[in-house]
């Protein structure tokens, strides 16, 4: 291990046509728990020769899953790495499958790269609301542009794609909260209905008890037979219902008849004197 204090160091003692591995380890305090590594890069030898062979490698890093609900978006961030001991210039395709729509490379530039240097590219996630649950993947390949024989790295992502859960006020987003109240409105209406087509049946039906109470309370009262004859009843006169109709003649006799006066021009007609005959004067 040999412990670095600046960005350039000088290797000594090593052999001829070998290959050697290196990291870079930082850390704090002697915490080598909590440190942070980087890729393990290489490089061969050759000091025979005055012409070094150049190697060309190529490397990509990134995160393998990730989830993302219905309608909702993320961005990934990629390392592309050159391990070759030489510069490098790199082209980056993108295999989506079934999210070719929805995924893309935030730039399509050819990546200049340096001898064991990296460089970022963000990946842009963008789902709709109707792309459809599942579980989708998709290919990161970089080519090297200056190797004759086309090396490459790849890097396989897992995409979970989850259903939207649909929440009031939230989560579900303007599309999710106007049918809520489309819904909530049209049961206030029907809820406004019932009661007022309840309270009318009601007004309605009490009106037909408060006829049918009065109706039967009141009593058709009939002229009595004094009423219908224009007599006036004695207070020593008293009839029940069963006898007003058949003592109706008793009381005509027993009662006295109003005496109406007679109509203008009328004369009262006289009888003739009955002529008596005398058989003895015959």
């Amino acid at each position: 291990m040999v412990f670095l204090v600046s960005l350039n160091y000088t290797l000594f003692g090593l052999n001829d046509n070998s290959t050697y591995y290196w990291q870079i380890v930082s850390y704090v305090d002697n915490d080598l728990e909590n440190s942070y590594k980087s890729d393990i890069w290489w490089f061969k030898t050759n000091l025979n020769d005055s012409k070094m062979e150049i190697i060309y490698k190529l490397n990509i890093s990134g995160p393998k899953f990730i989830s993302i609900k219905q309608g909702g978006n993320k961005s990934i961030s990629l390392n592309i790495s050159n391990l070759g001991s030489s510069e490098d210039i790199v082209e980056l395709n993108l295999q989506s499958g079934n999210l070719s729509e929805y995924v893309a490379l935030n730039d399509h530039s050819l990546l200049k790269i340096a001898s064991h240097g990296y460089k970022y590219r963000d990946l842009q996630i963008i789902l709709p609301d109707n792309v459809k649950p599942g579980i989708y993947k998709i290919k990161i390949l970089a080519f090297s542009k200056n190797s004759d024989e086309k090396v490459k790295a790849s890097h396989n992502i897992t995409i979970e794609v989850t259903k939207l859960k649909k929440e009031n006020g939230s989560g579900g987003g303007q599309n999710a909260i106007v049918p809520t109240y489309i819904f909530i409105l049209a049961l206030i209406i029907i809820i406004s209905i019932i009661i007022i087509t309840i309270f009318l049946n009601n007004k309605r039906h009490k009106k037909r008890l408060e006829k049918k109470l009065h109706s039967s309370e009141t009593v058709t009262k009939k002229p009595s037979a004094f009423q219908v004859f224009g007599l006036e009843r004695t207070s020593s006169t008293t009839l029940t219902s069963q006898q007003s109709i058949q003592d109706i003649p008793k009381i005509i006799q027993t009662t006295q008849m109003p005496k109406l006066p007679p109509p203008k021009g009328f004369r009262e007609k006289q009888e003739p004197e009955e002529t008596k005959i005398n058989n003895s004067d015959s």
